[in-house]
């Protein structure tokens, strides 16, 4: 198991009884934070509690800590739970949490046509979502059908929102 350098736990936790669930959970956000830091530019520090099994921010003013951790949190209910939520009901519920955030990008992009460049939290949003969510799939929870599957599908919402930037010839 590789752990990003930006991930500090007990290093004792790995030889208690239940350090599969650590190690796995470990594993699961390392894999992540390391490709949402490579997306976005940030660099998000964690700390591991064991007795929560969940991870917190170690600083609270780093750029996009919270969208970070908040989605981490449910991935891992998502691991936590694996007998009794299957992956198909795991992508469709994720990508609906996700699309939610793309209708309302699209429509208010939509609506405000050429002018949306003006709006500056608008086209942060806009760079957010594509730089998040280009050819992406969650890393270390789906099986390869899975992960294919929930990649096509929300690279649909991508092309979607490039498609409608391009027409309005900007």
């Amino acid at each position: 198991m590789e752990i990003s350098k930006n991930i500090f736990f007990e290093k004792n936790i790995l030889n208690q009884e239940d350090k599969n669930i650590h190690s796995k959970q470990i594993e699961i956000t390392s894999l992540n934070l390391d490709d949402f830091n490579a997306r976005l530019n940030s660099n998000i520090v964690l700390v591991y509690n064991s007795d929560y099994r969940g991870f917190f921010l170690n600083s609270e003013d780093e750029r996009y800590g919270r969208l970070f951790t908040r989605h981490i949190a449910h991935l891992l209910t998502y691991y936590n739970h694996r007998e009794t939520w299957n992956e198909t009901s795991f992508i469709s519920y994720d990508l609906n949490l996700i699309k939610y955030d793309f209708e309302d990008l699209y429509l208010s992009i939509k609506n405000l046509n050429q002018n949306y460049t003006h709006n500056l939290e608008l086209v942060r949003r806009l760079n957010l979502f594509k730089n998040r969510w280009n050819n992406y799939y969650p890393l270390g929870i789906l099986s390869k059908e899975g992960e294919q599957q929930y990649k096509n599908e929300l690279q649909k919402m991508v092309d979607k929102l490039n498609k409608l930037i391009d027409s309005l010839n900007i």
